[in-house]
């Protein structure tokens, strides 16, 4: 996969979608394969996402580095704290991944796996479920030079929703913008 963000922003969609084909166990290669060039806020936003992939795989070709000591000391942190997060999310993987060979449910489906009656489950094709307790709403696109902060636009279906990174909770049935820092 080439490096950039319009192949960053295409993950998201492919791999939930993969589980329309019963394909629930693979990986993509996070911060892409070959064929561009580096950027550190990219390479962050796809370790973001690759914590909520199945397989978590830092992998490209032999001249370009995903290692996260050799980002900028900024990026350094940021992907290490989210490798962590990976690596506390162990049992919840196992325990997904438990069902998955279990009862054949997917580790990630669509969110119109989940709500087929729900036209807005059809409009968020980035947007996906991490096993049955987590919804994942990946920024995939450059921070806004002003503010600082990536964006997407999130449908939170009817109940009660607590983003894990902040606290706030939001009441569903409606569509809410996220705005995070790259951290």
């Amino acid at each position: 996969t080439a490096i950039n963000w319009k192949v960053l922003d295409f993950q998201p969609y492919f791999t939930a979608n993969a589980a329309n084909c019963g394909y629930t166990w693979w990986s993509h290669d996070i911060g892409g394969f070959g064929a561009g060039a580096r950027d550190d806020e990219l390479q962050a936003r796809w370790a973001q996402l690759g914590v909520f992939s199945p397989i978590m795989r830092l992998h490209s070709m032999n001249n370009i580095s995903k290692e996260p000591w050799k980002l900028g000391m900024e990026y350094e942190y940021i992907v290490s704290n989210f490798l962590r997060l990976r690596h506390q999310l162990i049992p919840y993987l196992y325990t997904m991944n438990r069902k998955t060979a279990k009862d054949g449910i997917p580790l990630i489906r669509p969110m119109y796996h989940i709500y087929p009656q729900e036209n807005s489950a059809y409009s968020v094709p980035n947007q996906y479920f991490f096993g049955s307790e987590l919804m994942v709403c990946p920024i995939t696109s450059k921070i806004d030079a002003l503010t600082r902060m990536g964006e997407i636009t999130a449908w939170l279906p009817k109940g009660k929703w607590t983003d894990i990174f902040t606290g706030v909770t939001y009441e569903g049935g409606r569509s809410v913008k996220l705005f995070r820092r790259t951290d």
